[in-house]
């Protein structure tokens, strides 16, 4: 890492998996960034005044958003806590990238969601804002599914297991350089949600490039309201390749693409990237829809 050019600290993962004592530790290092944007540090210390809780993190929300758009504006170094359960939070990694940011994640979680759920219930027996059990679980469920495709969007990666409350965080894999090195630590998850799906997503890549005898090969940039339009080249379980109308040759990352889109070689179809403030895809439109290739 370029020491001169600004960070975009990421710290993620799912509710209840420790990311606040994570960084409360990294806080002390002379290296972590001045700027730390945390929705729930601003409900709690500037939003108190607002009574309902549902309105008042909808608003912390929404200043913490606004305020790490104001920073990759600025170019300042911040850092910013997230759930990273929806493909929106993607976008920003792209868009800092664009600006000359390098994008450092750090991911917390456990090997299993009833862990998260039990610790986010003792959170609220102290007085802390409350998420449903649901909720829990299916941001957990995004927010792994996410993961290696955040990975590949990072300049660097470290990823931590958190599952035991007496040892704490465990270093479990690391990325530098687009190389994933790991060590399961005896717990399955590590193997079977990121070291394969990442070994997976390479494969991909690979047997995609040798359909076009190794062209050059673009990731779409799923930030900035981006869309693209042409034919799909090929289809894996990962990724679309699609050969736009500029004769680009782009590599769409399908856990990043929109549910409702289902692609198969020669058809010609519009990808677009457009989140809410939710950062889940906009509902869809009837142009949206995929069509059969042009004669």
């Amino acid at each position: 890492m370029n020491e001169l050019e600004p960070r975009m600290v990421v710290i993620a993962g799912p509710n209840g998996s420790g990311k606040s004592t994570v960084t409360s530790g990294l806080a002390q290092s002379d290296k972590f960034p001045a700027q730390y944007i945390n929705a729930d540090d601003i409900a709690k210390f500037e939003l108190s005044n607002i009574s309902d809780a549902l309105d008042r993190n909808r608003q912390a929300a929404a200043l913490a958003e606004e305020r790490r758009k104001g920073a990759l504006e600025s170019g300042a170094a911040f850092a910013f806590e997230t759930v990273l359960s929806t493909p929106g939070k993607l976008a920003l990694f792209d868009e800092a990238r664009d600006k000359g940011f390098s994008v450092d994640l750090i991911f917390i979680t456990t090997a299993h969601p009833s862990i998260n759920v039990d610790r986010v219930n003792l959170r609220v027996a102290k007085g802390e804002h409350p998420v449903t059990t649901d909720k829990i679980i299916d941001r957990y469920e995004r927010a792994m599914q996410l993961l290696p495709s955040a990975i590949q969007k990072s300049d660097s990666a470290e990823v931590y297991d958190n599952t035991s409350s007496t040892h704490g965080p465990v270093l479990v894999a690391m990325k530098s350089e687009d190389h994933l090195d790991y060590d399961d630590r005896g717990l399955p998850w590590v193997t079977e949600r990121l070291a394969k799906p990442f070994a997976e997503r390479a494969k991909s890549r690979n047997h995609l490039a040798g359909l076009v005898s190794n062209e050059l090969i673009i990731d779409a940039h799923v930030g900035n309201l981006n869309t693209y339009e042409g034919v799909v080249v090929g289809v894996t379980a990962a990724h679309v390749l699609q050969r736009t109308q500029g004769n680009k040759l782009i590599l769409h990352d399908l856990a990043i693409c929109a549910p409702h889109l289902v692609f198969f070689a020669g058809q010609h179809v519009t990808v677009s990237y457009a989140f809410g403030a939710d950062g889940k895809h906009l509902p869809s439109k009837p142009n949206d829809r995929p069509r059969s290739p042009r004669p």
